[in-house]
């Protein structure tokens, strides 16, 4: 493989898409396409009949627009620079179908499966390369994405937190809650904490009673109060009851919907974490996320007292940690004299 002055980092997950122009060396954003078009939608524009080759050539063809789009915007040649692909395309519903890295898998990025995709024609693709990257499973869990965020982390300067016994907390549709030992990610927890949040809200008994997406944030004092209910109402209750305290809060107790939604945040969150409070790991717990989720899971872990064994990445980091770990990636192809 060979040095370019740019490369096109792509974390395409289930429900979104994020396809970054990067220059190297300085790893600085030059443009970025973020739409709601994860492989959900890919497959849904398919039909449910579509095989394999018929995938194949629709996820090509889908990011060869994107790539198009960008390098225009920058009067760049299309498709000239090699791109990095992670999340769910490396999935049996995705692209192409890699298996997983199994644990434990070094944090470094050394123990990734990177395979290439065929993604246009020369003249389309100006030659360059597309590289998938698999996940990471261990026997009774499994994630695709999360782990090369995790090697982002290590490269853009969480070395200290994640080189020692360590839990890293991913905060997300499904949260991950990974152990990292020695510098390699040795277990994996998945909670469905932000999807049973929209279920729950969009779909059961409990959607006259909140506010879905969540209205203002954890600044706002009827938010913050509603949140930390939740989070001692499910302390004491365990989450089946306190479910149901949703609906009464409302019906009988006259709380506000928007002010209840983050009463059933609380309550998720505060079962997700409640392991972690009660010695499940005994080491530092590293929380790297969005803004708005980090606040909420940070609050969430100083009330359940966890503040001295916190430590709070910066939201930059994990904003960019995917681009830092296609950049390691590529590195490594490079040494490893990968055929581009």
């Amino acid at each position: 493989m060979t040095h370019h002055s740019y490369f096109y980092s792509c974390d395409w997950g289930t429900t979104r898409f994020r396809l970054r122009l990067v220059s190297w060396p300085g790893r600085e954003v030059l443009a970025a396409v973020v739409e709601d078009s994860g492989v959900r939608a890919v497959l849904a524009s398919l039909g449910p009949h579509a095989g394999p080759a018929e995938r194949a050539i629709a996820y090509a063809a889908f990011l060869r627009e994107r790539v198009q789009e960008l390098a225009r915007a920058q009067g760049l040649e299309s498709g000239a620079f090699p791109v990095v692909v992670s999340g769910m395309a490396s999935s049996s519903v995705g692209w192409r179908e890699l298996p997983y890295a199994r644990t434990p898998v070094p944090v470094d990025g050394r123990g990734a499966v990177v395979e290439r995709v065929p993604w246009g024609s020369e003249s389309e693709a100006g030659g360059a390369g597309c590289w998938l990257v698999s996940g990471v499973r261990s026997e009774t869990d499994m994630m695709r994405g999360e782990e090369t965020e995790l090697i982002g982390l290590y490269a853009s300067g969480a070395e200290a937190s994640l080189a020692r016994s360590a839990c890293v907390l991913l905060p997300g549709t499904h949260s991950k809650h990974l152990t990292v030992r020695d510098g390699a990610v040795c277990g994996i927890r998945t909670f469905l904490t932000g999807e049973l949040f929209e279920v729950l809200a969009r779909h059961s008994l409990l959607r006259a009673s909140v506010v879905w997406p969540l209205e203002g944030g954890l600044g706002d004092a009827p938010s913050r109060e509603a949140f930390e209910a939740g989070l001692d109402t499910v302390q004491g209750e365990g989450l089946t009851e306190s479910l149901f305290r949703v609906r009464t809060r409302t019906v009988l107790g006259g709380v506000n919907p928007a002010a209840n939604g983050w009463f059933l945040s609380g309550l998720l969150i505060g079962a997700e974490i409640s392991g972690l409070a009660h010695g499940e790991h005994e080491g530092p717990v590293v929380l790297a996320g969005a803004a708005g989720l980090q606040s909420a899971y940070a609050l969430a872990l100083r009330r359940h007292g966890l503040a001295d064994r916190v430590r709070v990445l910066p939201v930059e980091l994990t904003e960019h940690a995917t681009v830092h770990a296609h950049a390691v990636i590529l590195q490594r192809l490079a040494a490893e004299g990968r055929r581009e």
